[in-house]
């Protein structure tokens, strides 16, 4: 069965994004990060198009639950 990518969430912030991304590869689920800052390089562009994090189809539900039990503070960032 192939796993597709799903969009998990999105943020304005690219170092935001890649601390939920660390956390949940931490918990074994492989993220994609997407975005169109040049690679961190053109911030400017990251508040406008944000960072989005995909994650496999088979592990989605269990990223997901991973968010909602709200375990990162991402406030003070």
């Amino acid at each position: 069965m192939n796993a597709h990518l799903l969009k998990l969430t999105s943020y304005s912030n690219r170092i935001e994004g890649e601390m939920v991304a660390s956390f949940l590869e931490g918990s074994g689920i492989f993220v994609m990060i997407k975005s169109d800052d040049a690679g961190g390089i053109n911030n400017a562009m990251t508040a406008s198009n944000g960072i989005h994090l995909y994650v496999s189809s088979t592990q989605f539900e269990e990223a997901r639950t991973l968010l909602e039990a709200d375990i990162i503070d991402t406030d003070s960032i």
